[in-house]
């Protein structure tokens, strides 16, 4: 029996989370959205992804309405974070959350700051008959791990076509110390139900940085670089 506390992080794991199926519902995915805004915000997703946004769209003028979309935007709480920071300082913003699961979908339309400034569409974005909107910047958070190395060249390629200033994805790395950390964490924030183990599973499906770069290879201007809390931020310029 493999020891959970110890496992093999030598390589990638492939399983799915329970938080990828599109019919996950109920109380318990309200407790997990809950759960990992928590840790968004807190642990670096929202700064790191914030800090990368922000530099791109320093070269759009304010008086521009700016689009984003969030693929797989779970909850949406990273979207409204961004909302409110970029409304600060002088942006107009409008948003697409994309995302598989129906149930997602409505957690986050009730969720997100002001509704007029959100549309939703519900497909999964591996499907290739989906019609990836237009925009200015293109952000995910926790979603290049469920790609497999084959598909990373195809799929930034196919989004970058509609992205006119640039993507950026936040992601986990995966590390011994990240997963021992969680796992100690979580026993005691978290100690039942689908927060731990999709979180303690995310990790080991997570890239190393090391393992991201090969497959950034064919994107001109791709970069990758490390940021605190066991963390990375991949940005990927328009093809432009």
């Amino acid at each position: 029996m493999e020891n959970l506390f110890w496992p093999d992080l030598s390589q990638r794991l492939e399983h799915d989370e329970r938080i990828d199926d599109p019919s996950f519902s109920g109380e318990e995915l309200q407790r997990v959205v809950r759960h990992f805004r928590w840790i968004n915000r807190w642990f670096g997703n929202y700064r790191q992804t914030r800090r990368a946004v922000l530099k791109i769209v320093q070269e759009l003028p304010k008086n521009a309405e700016i689009h984003i979309v969030d693929v797989g935007c779970g909850g949406g709480d990273l979207m409204c974070h961004l909302q409110q920071r970029l409304q600060k300082q002088g942006y107009t913003v409008r948003f697409t959350g994309i995302d598989q699961n129906p149930n997602m979908i409505q957690l986050a339309k009730h969720s997100v700051c002001n509704p007029q400034s959100f549309s939703w569409i519900k497909e999964s974005v591996f499907d290739d008959p989906i019609e990836m909107p237009k925009c200015q910047l293109l952000i995910s958070s926790h979603f290049m791990y469920r790609l497999n190395k084959d598909e990373w060249s195809h799929v930034l390629s196919r989004w970058q076509k509609n992205v006119s200033h640039g993507m950026v994805f936040s992601e986990l790395r995966r590390s011994r110390l990240s997963y021992g950390l969680f796992y100690l964490f979580s026993a005691i924030a978290f100690p039942r139900g689908t927060t731990r183990s999709d979180g303690l599973l995310a990790i080991r499906r997570a890239y190393r940085t090391g393992e991201v770069e090969p497959l950034l290879a064919d994107m001109p201007g791709a970069s990758v670089r490390r940021t605190p809390w066991f963390r990375q931020i991949i940005v990927v310029p328009s093809a432009a």
